[in-house]
């Protein structure tokens, strides 16, 4: 399984770089993208999805 963040902010990214290793284990996966702050994340969310939209296959989570 793929996990997929959309982050506001350098900070949580940080956290899950030291959280997601020790929750996910095996052949799991994640990423992170950050954004420049809440409007940015909200602003790029609708293109960010309709993108997942066209090619996410079944074992990601966003």
């Amino acid at each position: 399984m793929h996990f997929e963040f959309l982050l506001e902010e350098e900070t949580s990214e940080r956290v899950l770089d030291n959280l997601m290793p020790r929750i996910i284990m095996g052949e799991h996966t994640y990423r992170c993208i950050r954004f420049q702050g809440k409007k940015d994340l909200l602003k790029n969310l609708p293109s960010e999805l309709k993108g997942y939209a066209k090619w996410i296959p079944n074992d990601y989570k966003i």
